[in-house]
């Protein structure tokens, strides 16, 4: 079966075993928390580039207004 990069089940439950026997029961809840809060940091600075890339090649009607007055120039 070739990787088409999707984990299945068992993959997760393999991980989440090895995890549990790496870091112990007191610390895997925290360290999932640091792993949920660094995806969500990342998630939110992907949202923002993303917003800033679409904002700059898709000028709103604010800033064509500006352009066809010759505001700005």
């Amino acid at each position: 079966m070739p990787f088409d990069g999707a984990f299945s089940p068992i993959h997760w439950i393999i991980i989440g075993v090895i995890a549990l026997m790496v870091l112990g029961p007191e610390r895997l809840p925290e360290a999932a928390r640091g792993l949920g809060r660094a995806m969500r940091a990342f998630e939110n600075a992907k949202s923002s580039v993303m917003r800033e890339i679409s904002g700059a090649l898709d000028p709103g009607p604010h800033d064509q207004s500006q352009a066809e007055s010759g505001v700005g120039r």
